[in-house]
């Protein structure tokens, strides 16, 4: 999932030709994750270039912090030390971004792979719904949002019609900011998937 939104050709590379421009360069991103009840959380808030952000904040090493994970790769039992890239250097970012990654407990009758944390998805379209009201109202945004799913990666997302523009400088929401739209995306809704362990 990772690779798929912040990798060479994911989601952020998607190209509209008739621009010239890709996904990354007109969308405002943020990411949420859900898992068990208690688990969801705002990985990062809208914003540009969150490449980065996205990338280490689901990287598995992110949450590896010892004694509880020595290897991220390693088998289970792994206890994950969730991590906030802007209050450590490296990656030292400016916007608060929380790493996260679902359970690693050895489960019957795969004892070598991770048991994947639940799948309260109602919760995290919840955050995602809150969050997202957040931020219009701080942006003065009015616009209809559509939601939609795609089979099987538990992913859900969230955004403004393009053609809504925003009001307040401030919240990073003006078409005044080079390689910018006016318009919010929020990819919300990261099921974490049960995670292999290496062989």
């Amino acid at each position: 999932m990772r690779d798929g939104l912040a990798a060479d050709d994911g989601v952020l590379d998607i190209l509209f030709p008739d621009i010239f421009m890709t996904a990354e360069s007109m969308f405002y991103f943020g990411v949420s994750v859900f898992g068990s009840a208690g688990e969801e959380k705002r990985v990062v808030d809208y914003g540009q270039c969150r490449r980065d952000n996205i990338a280490w904040a689901l990287n598995p090493a992110s949450s590896c912090v010892a004694p509880g994970c020595v290897d991220p790769y390693a088998a289970p039992s792994i206890q994950w030390t969730f991590q906030d890239g802007s209050m450590i250097n490296p990656p030292g970012f400016k916007a608060p971004t929380l790493s996260h990654m679902p359970d690693c407990d050895a489960i019957d009758p795969q004892p070598q792979a991770c048991g994947s944390s639940g799948n309260a998805l109602h919760l995290g379209l919840q955050l995602v719904a809150s969050n997202l009201q957040t931020h219009r109202t701080a942006c003065g945004v009015t616009a209809t949002t559509a939601t939609t799913g795609t089979a099987g990666d538990d992913t859900g997302e969230t955004g403004t019609d393009p053609s809504e523009m925003a009001t307040d400088k401030a919240c990073g929401c003006t078409s005044n900011e080079p390689g910018a739209a006016p318009a919010l995306l929020l990819l919300g809704l990261l099921g974490l998937r049960r995670r292999r362990a290496r062989a």
